[in-house]
């Protein structure tokens, strides 16, 4: 789940691998999050909550792990320990998920100019927003994804 307000919230399932301790997604999933960084005095929290699958019965909460959305741009892997949630189930968890994410804000303007990925008119939207405060329910209207935030999943469960 990934949110930059508790009301508002983006969330991912990722596909369920079948005959392993040990599974690996290395799958991609974006959320385009508009959040302000200088109106937060703390980053809102990334959670991931890892589930084992079943057929026949309720699913197994294995536990959960969060982190700060980062507010610079850049890539970074992070190590996280799972955590235990009793209204979810699991007392006692084992393990560990690997998250490696990739922070990118559009509105960033590096020293060479925009970012040549941009259409044109994301270039332009940039330029008047780089230059004045935003709006954030304008800025919601007019361009939806303003920055993005990805990240993709490992798992790591220690077995006994």
């Amino acid at each position: 789940h990934v949110s930059a307000s508790p009301k508002l919230v983006h969330s991912a399932r990722t596909e369920t691998r079948f005959g392993t301790l040990h599974p690996v997604w290395d799958e991609l999933h974006e959320f385009p999050i508009n959040w302000p960084v200088a109106e937060f005095s703390s980053a809102p929290v990334v959670k991931v909550e890892l589930w084992d699958y079943d057929h026949f019965s309720s699913d197994e909460f294995l536990g959960e792990a969060s982190f700060p959305l980062p507010s610079n741009e850049g890539s970074d892997v992070l190590e996280l320990e799972l955590v235990p949630n009793r209204s979810k189930g699991a007392a006692t968890v084992k393990g560990h998920i690997q998250v490696r994410l990739h922070y990118f804000d559009e509105f960033h303007h590096t020293s060479s100019g925009l970012d040549v990925r941009l259409s044109k008119y994301e270039q332009q939207y940039c330029t008047y927003f780089g230059t004045r405060p935003v709006d954030d329910q304008l800025a919601r209207a007019m361009a939806p994804s303003l920055s993005f935030f990805h990240f993709s999943f490992g798992r790591l469960l220690l077995g006994q």
